[in-house]
């Protein structure tokens, strides 16, 4: 039998408070050892996330916006998260192969890099959510929507990074990849019907996303698409999968 133990655990601190009907606040860290990491090595992430329901405190419910506008709230969040290296990243291994009639072994031809960190996303986000009352009947009597911006930055993002071949290898596992993300998110649920007996709701949701490659460490390998000899390239400056191929020669 073969096997790859390795061990990771940690511990998470995380306290809310929340005041009435009016907003509330959180926060927390979540601490991760891993053994990946030879003698092994901490990392730590926080979070934080915190709202004001404006439609909770009394200017709003004495207001006539109450009638129509029932519900109000702005939030907010911010938290970090991280991603480890696989098992063996970080320490050079041989693979198993046959020389004639005999068992032979070779280096690897991707280099390990004992100097791999944990890539790090961290994230914030703004938004609201509110109920739109239009009637007290059976039919289309509130629109309840939420709508989100969002904005995401990741460092240290782990990938393959080509060599010379003189060096004895083709590339090496290593932090190469600086990124970054903002996009936003929508909803709308209307109850259609509501009675006793049937209740028909319809729901949209609307999404948009764009990302674009902050920094690149050395040559990042080219990753192959499944269309032939088609390449997806990481360019900074760019968005991500730029599509680099060869130009047919029509002409000497």
């Amino acid at each position: 039998d073969y096997y790859e133990p390795f061990t990771t655990y940690g511990y998470l601190i995380d306290q809310k408070f929340e005041i009435g009907d009016w907003g509330g606040i959180s926060g927390g860290i979540r601490t991760d050892w891993s053994s990946n990491f030879g003698d092994g090595l901490n990392f730590t992430f926080p979070h934080a996330n915190g709202y004001v329901a404006l439609s909770g405190f009394d200017f709003w419910k004495n207001s006539k916006l109450n009638s129509s506008l029932s519900y109000f709230k702005i939030r907010a969040a911010y938290g970090e998260a991280g991603i480890q290296p696989g098992f063996g990243a970080r320490y050079p291994g041989i693979d198993p192969g046959n020389l004639g009639g005999s068992l032979a072994y070779s280096f690897q031809t991707q280099a390990r890099n004992p100097q791999i960190k944990v890539e790090r996303t961290k994230e914030f986000e703004i938004g609201t959510d509110f109920t739109l009352n239009t009637g007290s009947g059976n039919w289309f009597s509130a629109f309840n929507g939420s709508f989100t911006y969002w904005k995401r930055s990741s460092v240290d993002v782990i990938t393959n990074v080509s060599l010379p071949p003189s060096s004895g290898v083709t590339s090496i596992l290593d932090n190469s990849v600086d990124l970054s993300s903002k996009g936003i998110q929508a909803q709308l649920n209307i109850p259609v019907y509501k009675s006793k007996q049937l209740t028909w709701d319809f729901t949209i949701n609307f999404g948009k996303a764009k990302s674009i490659i902050d920094a690149v460490k050395g040559e990042v390998a080219s990753f192959t698409a499944s269309a032939g000899s088609t390449q997806l390239k990481l360019i900074p400056g760019q968005a991500i999968g730029q599509i680099f191929g060869y130009s047919m020669l029509t002409n000497i």
